[in-house]
């Protein structure tokens, strides 16, 4: 595969992931605001919110570019055996959460305090499933 179709599709999977793992810290977020603090949202919600779609696509597109760079691995040491389902989900646990972990922890996607540090665990943990699922 030549190098510039490599970077493309590594590029595609990483804005396609930041999307996913952005709209997913969305929602988790917006179901936590609405048991927490009801409907209508108050104007430091909707902030929050905003910080949690930013923080999460950032975190998805570098774990979406570790994901692709461990897939582009992969493909050269193994070129005669395929990928399997299994193993795509193995790829992405062992490259993409270490990294979303290790970022959401610095405190770039919700801030690890109190409750929070409940929710990003949680958001962890859903995201690790959709994750597998995903590839």
């Amino acid at each position: 595969m030549p190098a510039l179709t490599k970077l493309r599709a590594t590029l595609q999977f990483t804005a396609v992931s930041a999307a996913f793992w952005g709209l997913a810290g969305l929602v988790g977020r917006a179901g936590y605001e609405l048991l927490h603090h009801g409907f209508p949202f108050p104007p430091e919600t909707w902030l929050a919110l905003s910080r949690t779609l930013l923080g999460y696509g950032l975190i998805g597109g570098v774990a979406g570019a570790c994901f692709a760079a461990g897939l582009v691995a992969y493909g050269r040491r193994h070129r005669d055996a395929p990928l399997s389902r299994r193993l795509a989900a193995g790829v992405g646990a062992a490259t993409g959460v270490p990294v979303f972990l290790a970022l959401q922890l610095s405190g770039l996607g919700i801030p690890a305090a109190g409750s929070s540090l409940t929710f990003s665990l949680l958001s962890l943990g859903t995201g690790c499933l959709l994750g597998a699922a995903f590839g």
